[in-house]
């Protein structure tokens, strides 16, 4: 029998808090939970600790908004950008073991920052998603998802920079996150990245996070577009602040 105690503490409570907001944010957004929890999971329990408790928490609860989602998938771009983010996610493992976690999470806040200043102010990519692109992103994406848990802001940036449907971005995001995390999990309990204990703060969390999400899911809808990306664009100038002064 697994014995909760030794981890039922105050700063348990306070992740639960972050978790529920940040579950309200994923039901309704289709990401950015990861991105508000980082910041403050990392002081709360290490940075080690931070991206597995993510990284179990996301896969459990993205399965749960999928199905909504699943119609407005185009998955053979989901799925060439998760094959891409496979091949770079030992290359985050190994930075997350051997550099500064604060060091990059302050370097991905700032090009997150930059990202929503460009997008914010009008641009848009517009054209195809390109293989070459689609695969760029997703070695990077892979690469910062095992190093940092926030393997959101790469193909975010990708997504809203195009001009498809709200529809089709939000389920394009929430696709391709249980397949990266499937693979990111048992590699990070391989690499000794993960433990048991986070394993067990994980499940911990999960409850008020999915409950956070399963609210967040009922105000979502296609028909409005432009408050969706404008609530996306504020999560993540949100969290690129945080991690700068984090």
């Amino acid at each position: 029998m697994i014995d909760f105690g030794p981890l039922l503490t105050p700063e348990l409570g306070l992740a639960a808090a972050i978790a529920l907001l940040a579950g309200l944010v994923r039901g309704f957004v289709g990401f950015g939970s990861g991105l508000l929890m980082a910041p403050s999971f990392a002081l709360l329990f290490g940075p080690s600790q931070t991206v597995a408790i993510i990284i179990m928490m996301e896969i459990v609860v993205t399965l749960q908004v999928l199905p909504k989602a699943w119609k407005d998938v185009e998955w053979r771009f989901v799925g060439t950008m998760a094959l891409a983010a496979a091949v770079g996610m030992p290359a985050g493992t190994w930075l997350i073991l051997h550099v500064d976690p604060a060091t990059m999470t302050r370097a991905i806040s700032g090009v997150v920052i930059l990202s929503v200043a460009v997008i914010g102010a009008g641009w848009r990519y517009g054209g195809p998603k390109k293989p070459l692109i689609t695969v760029a992103v997703g070695l990077i994406s892979g690469t910062m998802l095992t190093s940092t848990s926030l393997a959101n802001p790469p193909v975010i940036i990708y997504q809203m920079a195009g001009a498809g449907a709200a529809a089709a971005t939000r389920a394009n995001i929430i696709a391709y996150f249980p397949a990266t995390q499937a693979v990111a999990v048992p590699m990070m309990f391989l690499s000794g990245v993960a433990d048991w204990t986070a394993a067990v703060r994980a499940l911990l969390l999960l409850v008020p996070f999915a409950f956070g999400t399963a609210i967040g899911t009922r105000f979502f809808a296609p028909e409005k577009e432009q408050l969706f990306r404008r609530v996306v664009l504020g999560v993540l100038l949100i969290a690129g602040v945080a991690g700068l002064v984090g």
